[in-house]
């Protein structure tokens, strides 16, 4: 899969690649922000990483809100990266 994700409302960027999962941070696709001493960049929503409790990718929401929109494309990343971990450890056993 692809390091960086760009839709139409939301950016997913690959923040971290651990032995058997990945953490991805969700952002805003829309006007960066610019504070004074700091690069701008786009507001984080929050990450998508696995919750071992719930042997799934979860999303981990920052104080933000969101339309039908951005949650169903959130849905359907978070099960796309559901699907492929379910496929690679059917390959591990394999």
């Amino acid at each position: 899969m692809e390091e960086r994700i760009v839709e139409k409302f939301l950016i997913y960027e690959l923040a971290e690649h651990k032995p058997k999962t990945d953490v991805w941070r969700v952002l805003e696709n829309g006007t960066p922000i610019i504070e004074s001493g700091v690069l701008p960049h786009l507001p984080l929503l929050g990450e998508i990483k696995w919750y071992a409790n719930w042997r799934h990718y979860c999303f981990f929401a920052e104080p933000c809100i969101f339309s039908d929109r951005c949650l169903q494309s959130i849905k359907d990343f978070v099960t796309k990266l559901n699907e492929e971990h379910k496929l690679s450890r059917i390959k591990e056993e394999v």
